[in-house]
């Protein structure tokens, strides 16, 4: 896991270190959170999956991991 205080710290320094062009960057964290990390899917149910996909749409599943939002202002 990360710890998000240093984390959050990393990204501030990296984003307002020498902004391009005499820019305005600040960051600002709401929050942070460490994350989580799931749990392998048993054979059983990827194999179920796969072959859902393929007699529906005919092609193989497709995963995807999503996180927490990511806000990107500009003003």
């Amino acid at each position: 896991m990360v710890d998000a205080e240093v984390a959050s710290q990393a990204l501030k320094s990296a984003l307002e270190h020498d902004p391009p062009s005499g820019a305005d960057v600040r960051f600002v964290a709401e929050k942070g959170a460490a994350g989580w990390n799931a749990h392998l899917w048993g054979p059983w149910l990827e194999e179920a999956c796969e072959s859902a996909s393929n007699t529906h749409f005919g092609k193989g599943a497709v995963w995807m991991g999503e996180g927490e939002r990511f806000h990107l202002w500009a003003c």
